[in-house]
């Protein structure tokens, strides 16, 4: 499921400004979601998982609240569950449930058309928001101990931007939309 709005991240990525620590830890776990096993390293818990994990921390104690790291809980909890680190992956998924919900994240976000915020911030709370709601719901697979943590509303609350429900192909004229597993 895209979560980055690629428009959002080229406007504050730019080479000649000094990068701020939330898009540095984003950047570093977008290249950690690219990692493959290969001949010589076979663990999973590489420097560069290693050092997210103590990065994403150390901004959550520092207070640092942004929808960039919470993308980086989840690109981090996605990387877990893909090479089976656990309970890390539960931990990381409670976290970003947390972390979304300090953010104000909840199934209100996904149902309100009232919003003063631009389409594409709306668009990116909405998708970020799901893809808590899957992981959290994954998490569930795992352990009949964790109970799910995140109430979704009725079964009528969107999923996609009402764009989308209009005109598929034309949802993301307005800027290209990253994916947790490529590119759309």
């Amino acid at each position: 499921m895209p979560i980055i709005s690629k428009k959002r991240f080229y406007e504050h990525v730019n080479p000649l400004c000094r990068l701020h620590s939330d898009y540095a830890l984003l950047i570093l776990c977008m290249d950690l979601t690219t990692w493959i096993p290969g001949s010589q390293i076979e663990d999973p818990r590489t420097p560069n998982y290693l050092a997210a994990k103590r990065y994403y921390l150390e901004l959550e104690i520092s207070g640092l609240l942004s929808i960039q790291a919470l993308q980086s809980g989840i690109l981090i909890a996605v990387f877990e569950f893909g090479h089976a680190i656990y309970p890390s992956a539960l931990h990381s998924v409670a976290s970003c449930i947390s972390y979304g919900s300090s953010l104000g994240l909840d199934w209100r976000t996904a149902s309100s058309s009232g919003s003063t915020q631009s389409w594409l911030d709306t668009e990116e709370k909405i998708r970020i928001f799901w893809a808590i709601v899957l992981l959290d719901r994954y998490t569930l697979l795992f352990t009949t101990i964790v109970r799910t943590q995140i109430s979704c509303g009725s079964q009528n609350t969107p999923l996609q931007c009402v764009e989308f429900q209009k005109k598929p192909c034309s949802c993301y004229t307005r800027g290209q939309i990253l994916s947790v597993f490529g590119s759309n």
